[in-house]
């Protein structure tokens, strides 16, 4: 997407969602303890980032929904990046690593984010080839999966180890973090309601006014988030976050889930796009690498917290209050350098 194409709200929500998630991969990375970190936190800072992070704890679902509906968005660009899939498979590495230097074991199993990406956009991709008929079924299927609790499903608990984890994610054996039912439905639904927007773009009007009835779709979701808000905000830091966050009703999955769609589709109508574009600070955001390389961005975050921790504290002991706070603040600017510096080698090849 060009410069002038950018859609600024998007951007700004990629950052503070990216910012709530380095926060809670922070402690899960300095805080061993399965019980996660301690009640109250030991700084005020990391206070402060506590109710931060809670605050966006649906910024993973949310990242998501958007990195796929952009995708979708520029199909014709995806298909020709065939070095996604290979990239992604990298990054499972990097976390399986990462994984091993908090756990000690080399041979653990990990399923997570990178393997669930490729298993998501390369079987969204195919379905974005099928029919209109057949990519309008897959909607309505996405929706419907997105409605089905499998995690409740006793004859889960009977499959092997490894496919429990990886179908339906199996707590409290293990993270569960990111398991394909239902959560890949979200993909191929950002994938196929971004497809469907290309119709729009072609003709200049990515940016649209509302129509009458998402007035009357606000009018019921706001209500109902501000009623259930504080469902997700009780998610706990550290190794318990995912088993909590992956496994709440789906109704008040779908609550959220509406209200942070709804910020997208505002970041859609022109007026908004036209008065974020309008404010120099806004464009200047939009500008940084996380926002323009986000993979690369996502991918550094994950070695330079291991590499923090190992300058800092490499006992682990967490008792020192200046590492604890420089870890949660330097990461994200660190991932900023990462991520521009990288990309700037890529172009220079």
């Amino acid at each position: 997407m060009k410069a002038e194409q950018r859609i600024y709200g998007f951007d700004l929500i990629r950052l503070i969602a990216f910012q709530a998630i380095i926060i809670f991969h922070c402690s899960w990375a300095i805080w061993l303890n399965p019980s996660g970190p301690p009640d109250p936190l030991p700084t005020p800072i990391w206070r402060f980032m506590e109710v931060y992070a809670r605050m966006f704890s649906f910024s993973g679902f949310v990242i998501v929904f958007m990195t796929s509906f952009l995708l979708g968005i520029k199909e014709s660009d995806y298909r020709k990046k065939f070095w996604l899939p290979i990239f992604l498979l990298g990054g499972w590495l990097l976390f399986w690593f990462c994984t091993y230097l908090k756990e000690k074991d080399l041979f653990i199993f990990q399923w997570d984010i990178y393997p669930f990406l490729v298993v998501g956009w390369l079987s969204g991709r195919w379905i974005l080839n099928c029919q209109r008929k057949l990519r309008v079924a897959f909607a309505i299927l996405s929706v419907v999966l997105l409605c089905i609790p499998f995690w409740k499903i006793q004859s889960a608990r009977q499959l092997p180890f490894w496919l429990g984890q990886i179908l339906v994610g199996l707590c409290p054996e293990d993270y569960a973090d990111w398991p394909i039912l239902p959560w890949i439905a979200l993909i191929w639904l950002g994938m196929l309601v971004g497809h469907f927007m290309r119709a729009r773009k072609r003709v200049g009007q990515l940016f649209f006014a509302f129509y009458k009835v998402e007035y009357f779709i606000a009018g019921l979701m706001i209500p109902a988030f501000l009623s259930l808000r504080a469902r997700y905000f009780v998610t706990r830091l550290g190794d318990g976050w995912s088993c909590f966050t992956f496994r709440q009703e789906l109704w008040v999955f779908w609550t959220h889930m509406l209200f942070w769609m709804g910020l997208l589709r505002l970041s859609l109508h022109p007026v908004v796009q036209n008065t974020l574009a309008a404010s120099k600070i806004v464009r200047m955001l939009s500008s940084l690498a996380i926002n323009r390389h986000f993979f690369l961005a996502y991918l550094g975050h994950y070695l330079l917290i291991f590499a923090l921790i190992g300058l800092w504290d490499p006992q682990q002991t967490a008792d020192n209050k200046l590492f604890l706070d420089s870890i949660v603040l330097l990461v994200l600017p660190l991932s900023e350098i990462f991520a521009r510096g990288t990309a700037g080698l890529f172009k220079r090849r």
